[in-house]
């Protein structure tokens, strides 16, 4: 094959992977694979779980609190702070100082995450079979 990156490149991993999830998938759903509480052994008393709602006053609320945030810190070392992230994150040095600094002048982990994502883009898994 290749190796293992000519594999992944190939799509092989994935595919494997895929492939035995559906078997084992179809095993339970033909009751072939025993699966305690799925598709065996249930009880009649078995209580749908209590999920949790989110308050709609908690998004605003940090709402108010990023903007206040951003208000108090200075946004021109916040801009540099971030230039200087895509600057490193451009070259082969260490990021982690970088990030260290924008932290302590107050950038928020999305401007952070922002400038990273203008560097090196965003992973997207590859759909090759």
């Amino acid at each position: 094959m290749g190796g293992a990156v000519t594999a992944i490149e190939n799509g092989f991993q994935k595919r494997e992977i895929e492939n035995s999830a559906y078997k084992i998938s179809q095993e339970i759903d033909k009751r072939e694979r025993i699966v305690v509480g799925v598709n065996d052994f249930l009880t009649e008393n078995d209580v749908a779980p209590i999920l949790h709602k989110l308050d709609p006053k908690v998004g605003n609320e940090q709402r108010v609190r990023l903007a206040e945030h951003r208000a108090q810190r200075n946004n021109n070392q916040v801009t540099s702070a971030l230039a200087e992230i895509s600057k490193v994150a451009g070259s082969t040095e260490n990021v982690m100082p970088a990030l260290k600094a924008a932290i302590k002048v107050g950038a928020t982990v999305g401007e952070i995450c922002d400038a990273l994502r203008a560097v090196w883009g965003v992973y997207r898994s590859s759909e090759a079979f």
